[in-house]
Parts: structure tokens; C-alpha cells; sequence
């Protein structure tokens, strides 16, 4: 039998909550029948602290973002997109499901392509570390808005870019 684990919350005598990881294994003699059992309990109630507060954390980055006026985006380095937000989704008239199926290239004027992918590229190359400007951009039933757009661009832990916000 190998080591048998688990995460469990136990009541202190005052009352507090404790988690712990309550760890179990056999012992066995010689000739390989056990003699006992081994249990280690580890007080973790820090780490589950620490989850609880990234959790939380990450539940409001994402309110923040789901509910924001502004419209916010997440595109992959070669510009489909990963995430929209509502308000994007109302300023182009595209239903999420379909911006999630197209190019960021999909929304511009085709005459403004060359100077957002040059953009794109000096934040690839980290020549630019934020992109901002006035830009239209191209709603689905064909009109076009104005919008204030800033780009971003975010790195891996080895510095290769994973998206652009």
C-alpha cells in the first residue's frame, strides 16, 4: 500500500479551524506483513489561506474584467482572439462566440492592418512595451467606430509572448 493522503479541516479545542494534509502508511516487517501504521499531519492552514486570497483575487480580476465600461480583449500573439469582454462585444456588434472565432485583424479597416501589425511586431521585438492610439475599428454590420486603443504585450517566464491585452 503506498502513502494515502489528504487534505482535511479539523476543529482546535478553542474553537479555530485548522487545515491540514494527514499523510498514512503502512510499515511492514521483514517477511513484508505490516506492523503498523505511520501518519504524519501537516499543518497547512497558511497555503489554504494563501489559495483562498488567490482565488478571490482571481475571481475579481475576472469580475473586473467581465463588467468593465471599457472594451477589453485578450489576442494571441498571432492575433486570434482568446477572450473578449461584454462591452467589446457591444461596441462591434459581434456575438463573443463569433470574435472568439475570428482575428483582431477581422475588425480594422483594411487600410489600417499594415500599421497594427508593425505595432505588434515592435512589441514582439520589445522595442515598445505599450501601444496607444486612435484607431477605427470595422462593426459587423460594416460601420465604423472610433476608439481609444492601448496594446500590451504579455511574456512567459522566458520571456517568449503569450498574449496581448
Amino acid at each position: 500500500m503506498e502513502a494515502v493522503s489528504s487534505e482535511k479541516r479539523f476543529i482546535r479545542k478553542d474553537g479555530s479551524l485548522i487545515w491540514v494534509n494527514h499523510a498514512t502508511t503502512v510499515a511492514r516487517g521483514q517477511n513484508g506483513e505490516p506492523t503498523h501504521l505511520i501518519t504524519v499531519t501537516e499543518d497547512i492552514s497558511e497555503r489554504k489561506q494563501a489559495e483562498e486570497a488567490l482565488r478571490a483575487s482571481e475571481e475579481t480580476l475576472r469580475a473586473t474584467f467581465r463588467q468593465a465600461g471599457v472594451g477589453i480583449f485578450i489576442t494571441s500573439p498571432d492575433r486570434h482572439y482568446l477572450q473578449v469582454n461584454d462591452k467589446y462585444c457591444d461596441m462591434l456588434g459581434y456575438t463573443r462566440e463569433e470574435l472568439l472565432r475570428m482575428s483582431s485583424a477581422d475588425v480594422l479597416p483594411p487600410e489600417a492592418v499594415g500599421a497594427v501589425q508593425a505595432n505588434r511586431n515592435k512589441l514582439m521585438l520589445g522595442e515598445l512595451q505599450t501601444v496607444s492610439h486612435e484607431r477605427q475599428l470595422l462593426r459587423k454590420d460594416g460601420s465604423l467606430i472610433w476608439v481609444n486603443h492601448a496594446t500590451s504585450l504579455a511574456r512567459g517566464r522566458n520571456g517568449e509572448p503569450t498574449h496581448l491585452i
